[in-house]
């Protein structure tokens, strides 16, 4: 739904440029986004990643368990499964 890449702290409003020499920021403080509502979160405040709560996790479950979601399928190979 969402798109999982990193962002650091930079993205929540302080676009101030970055000296040459800084070197890359602690994962400590590296903000992930939430794979189901978009939200951003620090890694060690999740108790379930790639989502930023576990409501999120149990959101996203049920729409696997509802077949909301579901992975590509075109139909072939099937027919040699049902030959055997």
């Amino acid at each position: 739904m969402y798109d999982n890449s990193e962002a650091t702290e930079s993205d929540q409003g302080d676009h101030s440029p970055e000296p040459a020499s800084s070197q890359k920021a602690p994962a400590s403080s590296t903000l992930f986004r939430c794979a189901y509502c978009g939200n951003k979160f620090q890694r060690s405040a999740s108790p379930c990643l790639p989502f930023c709560s576990i409501r999120c996790h149990r959101a996203d479950l049920g729409m696997w368990l509802s077949e909301s979601y579901g992975l590509p399928f075109d139909g072939e190979g099937e027919r040699e499964y049902l030959e055997e």
